[in-house]
């Protein structure tokens, strides 16, 4: 056998360790260098998919077909994802059936026939191939079933009804027989599970959920090989973590924050490692954790979530514990410091930099608590969300000297903006709104607008001032993400707060401010998915202007927008 060119075993190192990237790039300087390999084809197709390039993919496999054999089934079968990509159905059918041609019993493109004629329209006889494939595998190939129990949360939703309870059958059927002693099976509970709440069947999900628990626990007592154990238990956790999201989007609070505490141990993309990443300075042995006991005369050390808003978001819960406790530690982010050090007098807080320099003695504390444990011990409903006393406290001596300079002689109204999300990449697009659309929106009413974005934006600002002809401003001299402090005096000094959901929201909502939250179709957890709901349940001052879930559109939000500057800002 010949080995690889040093090029390929590169390109395919990046792609074990998921450096797309470079692994684009070596694949492609290995093909410049004449080098021809099936798996080179097919492997830069796959990425190039994944990247959103299904024509340059087309491109690829192609070529690859030309290289190495126009009967090549695994080629045929990338070139049919690509063209499906691309929405050329029938020649990816056509595609499809010349790999299965040339490889009988080829699996992946028979399952992708099928996904296709349902996308198509043709869904009954999509069923019947379906159904077809499972009699032939019968649970030997999980996309099967996984398809099935897809397909039947779609049609109860659509025929308004229960899951039907065959589904549970075969499931347990197909649980029972499966016997691949080298991989942890997928847990089809969760997947049912998962499917029903995304569907707002919660009810139907809490019971998959539970037989889901149930089959995990079962078999991390019963495995005996590590490995498998630990797999299980990362299956277990990741949906426990992804079903907390979804109740609470529902208003499920009481499940839904006691599974919380799973983010801890859920793996995160991008830099953050963990879904709820914190800084703990003592393991559970050295300082008991809090679980809802009773404090009177005990110290609580806090820990800080690893995202600012979030931290501003729990630290609105903390009323209870400082009225009962005899004493409140609390680690915030050190951009938050100076804000809690001013706003929570009674409670002595520190910054994760000055707890890792300096370490604290474990003496001082007789529990310790993440804020983001917390509402699973005090908030149970939403109504307990509702009667919460907080409010955090501007510098107002230098709120009203920014303000005064913002306003300079003008009379106006002082309106904060925020328009573009933070976090991931692919989040992105998803929580931003178009700024010329905002600021059009608010010309109408002659207000001076203030841009509270995080980053240097003033080149922004100045820009889209000029080409839509709006008083429009921004001080340089305060960022963010460098100075929260004098960032929170800035969201004081405005009469009204519209941003889309970012850290402004939580900056704004817990100074009491009138807020308008321009919420995008795909919320988190920290919304509640009905759109009856015309509140944030975390701030009784932030409003809620809904994208359009279907469409994307933001015109319903700017019609919100219109009304809540009528009501709020410059009633007439």
């Amino acid at each position: 056998m010949v080995e690889p060119s040093s090029t390929l075993q590169m390109a395919m190192d990046h792609h074990l360790k998921g450096e797309k990237d470079l692994a684009i790039n070596a694949y492609k300087k290995f093909l410049e260098e004449g080098g021809k390999d099936k798996r080179v084809y097919s492997n830069l197709a796959a990425l190039l998919r994944g990247e959103g390039n299904a024509e340059e993919a087309v491109h690829v496999v192609k070529m690859g077909l030309k290289e190495m054999g126009r009967n090549s089934p695994i080629l045929l079968n990338t070139l049919g994802n690509c063209l499906r990509d691309l929405n050329n159905n029938c020649e990816a059918i056509t595609a499809y059936r010349k790999a299965i041609k040339n490889h009988r019993g080829y699996f992946d493109p028979q399952i992708s026939i099928i996904g296709i004629l349902y996308d198509m329209g043709f869904k009954k006889l999509s069923d019947l191939c379906l159904m077809k494939l499972f009699s032939f595998y019968g649970v030997s190939k999980k996309q099967i079933l996984n398809q099935i129990i897809a397909r039947e949360v779609e049609n109860a939703n659509n025929e308004n009804r229960k899951i039907s309870r065959d589904l549970d059958i075969i499931i347990d059927h197909a649980e029972k027989l499966d016997d691949n002693k080298d991989n942890v099976p997928p847990n089809h509970w969760f997947i049912l599970s998962q499917l029903c709440s995304s569907t707002g069947k919660i009810d139907e999900a809490e019971r998959y959920y539970a037989k889901g628990v149930s089959m995990a626990r079962n078999k991390i007592k019963s495995e005996k090989r590590i490995d498998l154990q630990k797999q299980t238990r990362q299956i277990y956790t990741i949906a426990s973590w992804n079903f907390a999201c979804q109740l609470l989007k529902y208003g499920r609070m009481d499940l839904g924050w006691k599974l919380f505490d799973h983010g801890l141990n859920t793996p995160a993309e991008g830099a953050q490692k963990w879904q709820r990443a914190l800084f703990k300075p003592f393991s559970s042995q050295k300082v008991r954790p809090w679980r809802g006991e009773n404090l009177l005369n005990k110290t609580i050390l806090l820990l800080g979530e690893q995202g600012i808003g979030d931290t501003m978001a729990f630290m609105t819960l903390i009323k209870p514990i400082i009225k009962q406790a005899k004493k409140v530690y609390i680690i915030v982010p050190e951009r938050l410091h100076a804000i809690y050090k001013r706003s929570l007098d009674e409670c002595i807080i520190y910054t994760d930099q000055e707890v890792r320099d300096n370490s604290l003695s474990e003496d001082l504390f007789n529990y310790q608590c993440a804020l983001g444990s917390i509402p699973q011990y005090l908030y149970k409903d939403l109504d307990s969300f509702r009667g919460r006393e907080f409010q955090i406290k501007a510098n107002r001596k230098n709120a009203k000297r920014l303000r005064n300079q913002y306003q300079l002689n003008h009379t106006k109204k002082l309106i904060g903006i925020s328009w573009q999300g933070g976090g991931r990449k692919d989040r992105l697009k998803d929580k931003s709104i178009d700024l010329g659309s905002l600021l059009l929106a608010l010309k109408k009413y002659d207000v001076r607008i203030l841009s509270l974005q995080y980053g240097d934006d003033n080149k922004i600002v100045k820009q889209a001032a000029n080409k839509f002809n709006v008083d429009f401003i921004d001080d340089e001299n305060i960022q963010a993400t460098k100075d929260m402090n004098n960032w929170l005096d800035q969201v004081e000094s405005c009469d009204g707060v519209v941003s889309i959901a970012n850290t402004t929201i939580h900056g704004a909502g817990s100074l009491h401010k009138p807020t308008l939250c321009l919420l995008g179709a795909k919320s988190d957890w920290r919304w509640l998915c009905d759109k009856r709901e015309q509140f944030s349940y975390w701030y009784p001052s932030v409003e809620i202007a809904w994208q359009d879930e279907e469409t994307k559109d933001w015109g319903p939000a700017l019609e919100k927008l219109d009304q809540w500057m009528q009501q709020r800002i410059v009633p007439g």
